[in-house]
């Protein structure tokens, strides 16, 4: 029997009968030769499983000593010349090159290879630069980079005293727009404190602030030779302009008085504060130790003793006055500090003195 008679049967297909027919099925290599002439005139795109299938079927009537493999590989090679270098479009929907660079995904057909795409190059240039194909390329390139305009928006949008958003520089690269080095930024110059400048990268640098040596301004106009604190914006206050405490106390801490005694602690304001009876000075007392310093005692004030510890402004004499009451404190050697106050804030210490109290 011949394989024509049960092949059509099984692949119904018109030409492989048509191939089929003369070939005798003892003739291996003709056989193989004809499947894969009948897929070739079929155009098919059927997979080889189903005509495996039908093969097996075929021999298995024909009761043939022949076995699957041969014809396994016969369907396979049938197959391989739909997808054969230099074969042309042989089957329909096999892959294909136009011989277009600038086309992707071609496929075969009906004999023509067609339907190419071009490629996607939308993000293949970057933010600064529209891509587009090279016919003279490499299948599927997008080597074409033209440059966007200039100031394009890119890269990073910050906004900040140092920096600027990035722009495009026309030439095809995005550029950061940063404030030169040098410009102010951050916290402004002050007494005490440096003005903050820009890196030139971006950033605002914090310069600090002044050192000790430097001259300010703590708007008391009785302090002199005010100076910065170094650590902070603060301007200390300087040395007070005044006279010291006056007498009866000696300056040098060499006074006594007798215990239970009023003290007159008196002294003027100098310089641009003299005769400003406006301010408010307090006196505080701390002792310092039991043993009594010196050995003059001094005369007795029989002015009565002052309360509170704010001192008073004696316009007559243009000077500040307390009567310190000794009673109540002890024998020993006492200091005695003077303090300027704004309401319930003290601002300075104008000075210290130290006096010994004796029985």
């Amino acid at each position: 029997m011949r394989l024509s008679s049960m092949i059509p049967f099984v692949l119904g297909g018109a030409a492989l009968t048509a191939a089929v027919a003369v070939l005798p099925v003892v003739e291996t290599t003709v056989f193989d030769e004809a499947i894969s002439r009948s897929f070739t005139v079929l155009n098919t795109s059927r997979t080889p499983p189903p005509f495996e299938e039908a093969i097996s079927r075929s021999f298995t009537v024909l009761n043939t000593t022949r076995t699957p493999p041969p014809f396994d590989e016969a369907i396979s090679r049938a197959f391989t010349v739909c997808n054969a270098a230099g074969a042309g479009c042989v089957c329909d929907g096999s892959p294909c090159d136009d011989g277009n660079a600038c086309t992707v995904g071609e496929t075969c057909q009906s004999g023509v290879c067609t339907g190419g795409a071009p490629p996607d190059c939308s993000s293949a240039g970057g933010p600064c630069n529209t891509a587009s194909c090279d016919p003279n390329g490499t299948e599927g390139n997008c080597d074409i980079l033209t440059p966007v305009p200039e100031g394009t928006s890119c890269g990073n949008p910050s906004d900040t005293p140092c920096d600027n958003p990035d722009t495009c520089d026309g030439a095809g690269s995005c550029q950061a727009n940063n404030e030169p080095a040098g410009t102010n930024c951050g916290d402004a110059e002050a007494q005490c404190v440096y003005q903050d400048t820009c890196n030139g990268s971006g950033s605002c640098t914090d310069n600090g602030f002044k050192p000790t040596t430097t001259a300010c301004n703590d708007d008391n106009p009785c302090t002199l030779t005010d100076r910065c604190s170094g650590n902070s914006a603060a301007c200390l206050s300087g040395t007070y302009a005044w006279t010291g405490v006056l007498q009866p106390i000696n300056t040098d801490g060499s006074s006594i008085f007798k215990l239970g005694s009023t003290i007159p602690t008196k002294f003027k304001l100098t310089g641009p504060c003299t005769g400003n009876g406006a301010l408010t000075f307090k006196i505080f007392v701390s002792k310092l130790t039991n043993a009594v310093l010196g050995d003059e005692l001094e005369p007795i004030s029989t002015s009565a003793a002052d309360t509170g510890n704010t001192f008073r402004y004696d316009a007559t004499d243009g000077q500040y006055i307390f009567n310190l009451a000794t009673r109540g404190l002890s024998a020993g050697t006492w200091r005695i500090r003077i303090a300027q106050y704004q309401g319930r804030t003290e601002l300075a210490t104008l000075g210290n003195v130290e006096v010994s109290l004796r029985k």
